[in-house]
């Protein structure tokens, strides 16, 4: 992906907000434009110039995808044992995958959270 997108992708890990995303990206594409150099010449790579912000305890919406799998994933495994304890053979209904359900679900939450935040479009300054 462009250097841009990459960057965003990397400071959202680091929970800065969207505005100074926004921010840092109008900077980089200001001063990639006054003086003609490429981005990566004169910030470092986006891993290295994300670094250079401080991060920040806050969920991505990425994360939060992550959480509720988990969420669910738990749940899942939490019926399934409360199921057993009343003396219902629940692998009539699953067969004998009991866990699999929880694992594909927690398994495709990881996923989508990573792809959610990185193929997020990179943000617009408002300023004009």
């Amino acid at each position: 992906m462009t250097y841009e997108h990459d960057l965003a992708f990397n400071l959202r890990i680091r929970g800065t907000p969207e505005s100074q995303i926004a921010e840092v990206l109008e900077e980089v594409r200001a001063h990639a434009s006054t003086t003609g150099t490429s981005a990566e010449s004169e910030f470092g790579t986006p891993e290295e110039y994300a670094s250079s912000f401080p991060k920040v305890k806050r969920r991505t919406r990425g994360s939060r995808v992550v959480i509720a799998a988990v969420i669910l994933a738990l749940a899942y495994v939490v019926a399934i044992f409360a199921v057993a304890l009343i003396g219902f053979d629940i692998e009539v209904i699953t067969g004998p995958v009991l866990l699999w359900p929880a694992l594909v679900v927690l398994a495709l939450g990881v996923l989508g959270g990573i792809l959610i935040d990185y193929l997020r479009l990179a943000p617009r300054s408002n300023r004009g």
